[in-house]
């Protein structure tokens, strides 16, 4: 079996699922991971000419012996929002797509939607079973029409998939209204890389006080800003350190003394990083976005046995003997107070620690490859032979 996995994140940026899932794939099968295109030439220029974007470059090319990276060039802008571009720009990514799969002699393959909008790739790329990642309400990032449009391409996607996986109940239970074989198949990490009892501290965490309130992850509009800067001067014994790429509207952060924006780091640098954390942050903001939303960090702090304070979202509920979970600004406040006061009492600290890292390793992506192959075996066509790499 040979899996064509179109991500809706570029590789070589901040860890997330879909990468996490290409290369557990790449274990046993032939991956060919496309990166999303960008959608305007001067974005293009800018990546490839101004911040050097070498990793971006197009075409095809190897990154290890069962994984291939397949960057399209720049396409027709909104496309995303509008049936008319999105076929255009799609047909024309399915020509790259369908080449490098004869240049690469695949043969059984699995073709891996992670865009919702992107169900027309089914029409010109040639695959045995097609499979939907549903990993966010995509609709929830636009407004108006362009969340209508979304919507229904979206919904097409879900309707023609052979397999829906779905990363929450939220998820799920919307597209179940659409598809039978839709699974569950929540996030994870990578055990090994927190198993590691020695990690060394960062050079560049030495110098920040503890201690430490600190959040991974990209510094998106999902997060909520003003309750990092609350925070920050609430607990101005405390430096808030956050791990990630930063929008440039949220860089007044650095302004406060006791703020560190680090920039995003190579994945595997990110649990010596979370490991000099004394409190864990996911400070999101409440919406229809969130509310489906099985967020990796939280099982990456886990995982090192940190305290967890959170927003609340149903994914979450079922560790709130776990975690600190808030419903507004307030709330969160006091849940930090509450977990800086956890090694008052070190016998407890400890007890939390280790059932924490028990969640942290109950969920690795080592499990989660061997659900999916087991959902790929199962509603492999009867037909076609299920080949594993060469």
């Amino acid at each position: 079996m040979d899996v064509i996995y179109v991500g809706a994140v570029n590789w070589h940026e901040i860890g997330q699922r879909p990468q996490a899932i290409a290369s557990g794939l790449a274990r046993t099968h032939r991956v060919l991971y496309v990166n999303p295109a960008f959608y305007s030439l001067p974005r293009y220029v800018h990546d490839r000419w101004v911040r050097r974007g070498s990793h971006r470059r197009r075409g095809l090319r190897k990154l290890s012996s069962n994984l291939w990276i397949l960057s399209p060039p720049p396409m027709l802008p909104r496309a995303r929002t509008s049936s008319l571009l999105s076929g255009f720009n799609l047909y024309n990514a399915a020509r790259m797509i369908a080449k490098a799969r004869e240049e690469l002699e695949f043969e059984k393959t699995v073709l891996w939607v992670a865009e919702g909008w992107a169900a027309q790739l089914a029409n010109w790329v040639p695959h045995d079973l097609l499979v939907y990642d549903c990993v966010d309400n995509v609709p929830a990032f636009h407004r108006g029409y362009a969340s209508r449009v979304v919507r229904k391409l979206e919904n097409r996607l879900i309707a023609r998939s052979d397999v829906v996986l779905c990363t929450s109940e939220g998820l799920l239970a919307k597209c179940q209204k659409l598809n039978g074989n839709c699974f569950l198949v929540r996030n994870g990490i990578w055990s090994e890389r927190y198993m590691n009892r020695n990690l060394n501290e960062p050079s560049e965490m030495a110098a920040i006080s503890r201690p430490i309130l600190g959040f991974v992850g990209y510094l998106g509009s999902w997060v909520d800003v003003d309750l990092l800067e609350e925070l920050a001067r609430k607990f101005a014994e405390c430096s808030v350190v956050l791990v990630g790429p930063v929008r440039a509207r949220h860089a007044g952060l650095s302004r406060l003394s006791n703020v560190f924006l680090l920039g995003m780091k190579p994945h595997e640098d990110v649990p010596a990083y979370i490991n000099t954390f004394d409190v864990c942050l996911i400070p999101f903001r409440r919406d229809a976005l969130t509310a489906d939303v099985n967020p990796i960090k939280f099982y990456e702090y886990c995982a090192l046995g940190k305290p967890v304070v959170s927003s609340e979202m149903p994914e979450l509920l079922r560790y709130r003997e776990m975690c600190y979970l808030a419903k507004n600004r307030e709330e969160f406040l006091s849940c930090v107070s509450k977990a800086l006061a956890e090694n008052a009492s070190p016998a407890t600290a400890r007890e939390l620690a280790r059932r924490r890292q028990a969640i942290g390793i109950e969920n690795s992506w080592e499990h989660r490859i061997s659900e999916i192959n087991a959902i790929l075996a199962r509603h492999w066509p009867r037909e076609a032979s299920l080949l594993t790499a060469r």
